[in-house]
């Protein structure tokens, strides 16, 4: 006799016929079956419950030959259908899953499974930036080589100087409410009717009050000590009824003389080089002669180019105290100035180090991508 456990398309065959035919002849119960086969023939690697299943299954059909069963279906994860996932999804621009799977004759799970496990592959979102042209990228490749060549590559450089950088900016208009991002505000409901309408909603407010920031990042801390409220500042002036409170040369070289004492007190030596960005209203000529007066170095505005943001890591500062205030639902402007000031004040010595330090790391791989936008994996 043959093993139970006979592979192949004639498996059990000989079993089968065993079965059948003391069935037939004798017209034995299945247990009865069952106990004749299993002293008679002793079989290997079933047991005798299993021996039993098989003689009343075997009864059941009524025949020798295998019926086709259900079986686990065909896998869609073949080498073709991952390459062709592959070709679809790398470095392409909004492919879709559902897409490929009807591309693929495939449900949308296999294709899921595809491109995290098969291909390791991650989703990432665009970062929002302006355009870089031609003659953008020209330019900010010089201005990079300029930099790098005047206040050096590295820390081992014998010119090194970027220690000694104000990097200064103004910060956008925060309000009480920030930006609503889909992304991020998730929340789980047996269906939409069961949603309370605070969870549902993100309110905005159409012309929603705000106000700006300045500050200057240094490898020694913030400039100034506490943060400098753009609205509080121009309080300090006279308005006519009606007037758009705005920030021109005179008042620049106003908020300037009020932050100079907090950069010579950080910079006791007065050995500090002052940076601000490209606008118009810090290359006019009373700002260029206060600075000249005034500060004992600064980054000369031939070297910069503009549209150079992703290379000053005050961005980053900014982009922290959003992350923060993201975090929170605040009711007034009040609350939302409280917890700013709340960030400076935890804002350690240490990550100004690393930020001001990432300038030359920055400034390498503007170079290296001929003065392309770079983002943090590029240095």
């Amino acid at each position: 006799m043959t093993d139970i456990n006979v592979k192949g398309h004639q498996k059990h065959l000989q079993w089968r016929m065993n079965v059948l035919s003391l069935r037939e002849i004798y017209g034995w119960s299945a247990n009865k079956i069952t106990t004749e086969l299993w002293t008679s023939y002793k079989p290997n690697n079933i047991s005798r419950s299993g021996l039993l299943s098989f003689v009343k299954r075997t009864i059941k059909r009524g025949t020798v030959q295998d019926r086709p069963r259900s079986g686990r279906p065909k896998s869609k994860r073949t080498l073709l259908n991952i390459a062709k996932a592959r070709k679809r999804h790398l470095n392409v621009q909004n492919p879709g899953q559902r897409a490929t799977a009807e591309k693929l004759n495939m449900s949308r799970p296999p294709v899921q499974y595809i491109l995290k496990h098969d291909l390791k592959l991650k989703p990432y979102h665009k970062t929002r930036a302006s355009r870089i042209t031609k003659e953008h990228a020209e330019s900010r490749l010089n201005s990079a080589k300029q930099l790098l060549k005047k206040y050096g590559r590295s820390r081992r450089s014998q010119f090194y100087q970027w220690d000694k950088m104000v990097i200064t900016d103004f910060c956008g208009k925060i309000g009480a409410r920030q930006k609503h991002n889909s992304k991020i505000f998730v929340f789980y409901a047996l269906d939409n009717k069961s949603i309370p309408s605070e969870l549902f909603y993100a309110y905005e407010e159409n012309f929603e009050k705000g106000f700006m920031l300045w500050s200057g990042l240094t490898s020694r801390g913030l400039i100034p000590e506490s943060p400098l409220f753009i609205d509080e500042f121009l309080n300090g002036y006279e308005w006519k009824k009606g007037e758009k409170k705005t920030i021109n040369a005179t008042r620049y070289i106003d908020l300037l003389e009020q932050v100079v004492p907090a950069m010579e007190q950080l910079f006791p030596d007065n050995d500090y080089i002052f940076q601000d960005d490209t606008s118009r209203i810090h290359r006019t000529p009373p700002v260029l002669k206060f600075v000249e007066e005034n500060m004992p170095q600064r980054i000369d505005i031939n070297d910069q180019a503009v549209k150079m943001d992703d290379v000053w890591p005050i961005e980053n500062l900014w982009s922290i105290i959003r992350n923060d205030l993201s975090k929170y639902e605040f009711n007034s402007l009040h609350d939302v100035k409280q917890r700013i000031i709340d960030i400076w004040k935890n804002f350690c010595e240490e990550k100004c180090v690393k930020m001001i330090d990432s300038i030359s790391k920055r400034l390498k791989a503007v170079v290296r991508k001929q003065g392309q936008r770079i983002t943090k994996r590029d240095y």
